[in-house]
């Protein structure tokens, strides 16, 4: 089981700050990362023009029972950023969530299945990910297959979830398939299984032609179920101890997503290899925060994480409204309706913190939150005093300016 939302929270303030300074350590790192490195720093009103909600101030507040800064830019990285992985990936748990009902309504079911290629030890993350996309390109411009497996699972769309973990193999990229098909082909789909595993790996073959013939034909074979080796599976079924077909619930595809809820989950998330996703890398020893840098270098021009098939969202509209109301319910209601605000920490405070953040390579932002939850202002301006942030600028309210009409005409 995972631990309590706020205890959740304050571990992934921490780990984004880790990971913050982990890609900050090159001057080439700090502007290739840099949308990474300034995410929940920098307030929306200093680079937007139309947006001046508390202009001059980063508000504090206490929401889902713990404590958050409000107005910050946000990366939107799902690779690197723990923060907005959590946020963004829930979104997409929401959005399956109502694809699975709808389908279910419909008589269709969810089956998952998982894509690889082979890897070693001595590959890197990006040679790796290049083949893994490689061979899922070529295998999706076969028409002739496409139409073949259209006939046999009927399939009414799918949703692409690319994941990596890193083991005693190496670097191990792979997707995760979520495909929805009528519940009476689930026998078909499976004892025909082989042509689609085949057709994977030969996709494989004709997408490595850098490999000397007998590397790739040996390859080929594993991949195809020729050669057993239970490192180097090709397209792997979801089934039951039974042999049939396990039908896929929203819980068991996102296992495997590397959001700060993962992270939280300790031993609870090891692999049986004791593999370990990239956001463990990075809040591990210092030659398993090189290979964070190493995965996030080859992550870097990567853009989505989850992808669906066109019209699938659509098909299911309805279902996913129904799923994002009733998580908004439940927050309205955790929070009381609305954020309670702490204080408000003025922008020359917030620079100083992020300023002291640089100098003393100590999470101030995280220890502030940590504080503001249990003891209010009052806990903030002890972080503050603690760290010699000078005169710093915090106010239970905005300070306004009133100007009086009999001022004016005196």
């Amino acid at each position: 089981m995972g631990r309590d939302r706020n205890i959740l929270h304050n571990e992934e303030r921490f780990l984004l700050h880790k990971i913050q300074s982990l890609l900050a350590q090159t001057p080439q790192n700090k502007v290739k990362f840099k949308s990474v490195i300034t995410c929940k720093k920098i307030p929306v009103a200093t680079i937007s023009p139309f947006y001046h909600p508390n202009a001059g101030y980063v508000p504090v507040v206490r929401r889902l029972q713990r404590a958050d800064f409000l107005n910050l830019i946000e990366c939107n990285n799902t690779f690197l950023c723990p923060h907005c992985a959590y946020r963004i990936l829930n979104k997409h748990a929401r959005i399956i969530q109502g694809i699975i009902d709808g389908a279910r309504r419909e008589n269709y079911v969810g089956i998952m299945y998982v894509l690889t290629v082979p890897h070693y030890k001595y590959e890197s993350s990006e040679q790796v990910l290049n083949k893994l996309c490689g061979t899922w390109a070529t295998f999706k411009r076969h028409g002739s297959f496409k139409r073949k497996w259209k006939q046999i699972a009927q399939e009414i769309g799918h949703v692409t979830s690319l994941e990596t973990t890193y083991g005693v193999n190496g670097w191990h990229h792979h997707y995760h398939i979520l495909a929805f098909v009528p519940k009476s082909q689930l026998e078909t789909i499976r004892t025909n299984w082989s042509l689609f595993r085949e057709h994977w790996a030969k996709s494989y073959e004709k997408n490595s032609c850098t490999y000397d013939y007998p590397v790739w034909q040996s390859e080929y074979n594993r991949m195809a179920g020729y050669e057993a080796d239970p490192y180097n599976v090709g397209a792997s079924l979801s089934t039951n101890k039974d042999g049939s077909i396990r039908i896929a619930t929203v819980s068991e595809y996102v296992t495997g997503w590397s959001s700060a809820a993962e992270i939280a989950k300790g031993n609870d998330k090891l692999h049986e290899s004791v593999s370990k996703i990239p956001f463990e890398l990075a809040d591990g020893t210092p030659e398993e925060q090189q290979l964070f840098l190493e995965y996030a270098d080859s992550v870097f021009r990567k853009r989505q994480r989850i992808s669906y098939t066109p019209k699938l969202q659509r098909r299911f509209a309805e279902d996913i409204a129904a799923k994002h109301a009733e998580a908004e319910k439940k927050t309205a209601e955790a929070c009381g309706k609305q954020d309670t605000t702490i204080a408000y920490i003025s922008y020359k405070t917030w620079n100083d913190i992020l300023q002291a953040e640089d100098e003393l390579d100590e999470p101030i932002r995280e220890l502030i939150l940590i504080n503001a939850f249990r003891r209010g202002i009052t806990g903030i301006r002890e972080i503050l005093l603690e760290f010699s942030i000078a005169d710093p600028e915090v106010y239970e309210e905005i300070p306004t300016i009133s100007i009086n009409y009999d001022c004016i005409l005196g």
